[in-house]
């Protein structure tokens, strides 16, 4: 079988779960991370054991798994991270969060202390220590499997990050947390009732426990945490969320309630309104 076949195969056979375009993209990434294959229509041959994982990847592929669990990892703002179901795999809107952090700092020559909540893989503490070394970077979960991956990330990449356990809805679990000049955040929030509009991909494979949050109150973690900032911020100190479009004007509207200054929404490159920045007074 020639490369340019076996990215055929597997273009052909996703499109019975995905569409066209998103076919082709996971074809790709799966002859490339599992092979080092970059030219998806060359003509030379693979090896009899390449095509063997060819053939079990396409199998677990066509069972919605996410193939960055299958290769093991992902890239995220220019760094390889280790990924599995204990944890999230990173959004591209997720990108767009830790550089408008980035733009927002740039200028800044004073080392920030910033602390990331519910990090997942670590993927943005990671990425913002990877372009700010001066900065005292720091990631908090409540999972423990989530923060062995996390811990696992920054020892591969040799970036000096803490990572903490933490349960943000306890506030006894708070005064763990020095004071910050920044506060991050992508919490859960997706209502449980939209769980029968999840992708099987996302739904089968993605730790639950990073996803959704119970329909009553969706916006618990935005109040918990923005409490919690008031309390953990210097003065001036900024606080980002990335968020559910649906509770856009929602979060914004709490924030000021909160007397946070200098609220700022935010748009993700398909012009939906995804992230938020507020300031403590």
């Amino acid at each position: 079988m020639t490369v340019q076949e076996a990215y055929h195969l597997l273009r052909t056979r996703l499109q019975a779960i995905y569409d066209p375009a998103e076919s082709s993209s996971i074809a790709k990434i799966a002859l490339e991370d599992l092979f080092n294959i970059k030219n998806v229509v060359a003509n030379r041959s693979i090896t009899e054991q390449q095509e063997i994982i060819l053939h079990d990847t396409l199998l677990r592929l066509l069972k919605s798994e996410p193939i960055q669990y299958i290769v093991g990892f992902t890239y995220f703002y220019g760094i390889k991270i280790k990924v599995n179901p204990a944890v999230l795999i990173p959004r591209p809107e997720t990108e767009e969060l830790v550089y408008w952090i980035l733009q927002d700092f740039k200028k800044e020559g004073t080392p920030k202390k910033i602390t990331d909540i519910g990090t997942g893989s670590g993927c943005i503490p990671l990425a913002l220590k990877n372009k700010k070394s001066n900065w005292n970077v720091s990631g908090v979960d409540v999972s423990k499997e989530a923060l062995a991956v996390a811990q696992e990330n920054s020892q591969s990449l040799k970036l000096d990050i803490t990572w903490k356990y933490v349960d943000i809805l306890n506030p006894i679990h708070w005064d763990k947390l020095p004071p910050q000049d920044i506060i991050v955040s992508n919490p859960p929030y997706i209502p449980l009732h939209e769980k029968s509009l999840m992708e099987a991909n996302v739904l089968d494979y993605e730790p639950t426990l990073a996803l959704f949050i119970d329909n009553h109150d969706p916006l618990l973690f935005y109040h918990t945490i923005a409490d919690f900032a008031l309390k953990n911020l210097h003065s001036g100190g900024v606080l980002y969320f990335e968020m559910n479009e649906n509770n856009t004007d929602k979060v914004k509207k709490m924030l000021l309630e909160k007397s946070y200054q200098q609220v700022i929404l935010q748009e993700d490159i398909n012009g939906k309104p995804r992230m938020i920045k507020a300031t403590k007074p």
